[in-house]
């Protein structure tokens, strides 16, 4: 496989992954986003020409994934916002 072939299409799929997450940060649902991003500059860039791998942007279950990957880390990110809060709380002058 050629390796620059592979950062390419890579890059590509980062961008369609980045909208798809962005969009359903901001609470679009799945199937929205699905229909967002199957309509986008971003995918018609990734079926432009033969990749050296397949992503799934067709089926649901990529964005119901994505979603579950979206919470977790807005879950993660509100743990450690409150163990920061509890150690500085905890802090003695």
């Amino acid at each position: 496989m050629n390796d620059e072939k592979f950062e390419e299409d890579w890059e590509v799929y980062q961008s369609i992954l980045r909208l798809t997450k962005t969009l359903l940060k901001q609470g679009t649902t799945p199937a929205v986003a699905r229909e967002i991003v199957l309509k986008s500059t971003e995918y018609r860039v990734w079926t432009s020409t033969l990749r050296c791998f397949s992503i799934c942007c067709d089926e649901i279950e990529f964005y119901l994934d994505l979603k579950g990957t979206v919470e977790f880390e807005q879950y993660d990110e509100d743990l450690r916002s409150l163990a920061l809060e509890e150690m500085h709380g905890m802090l003695v002058f």
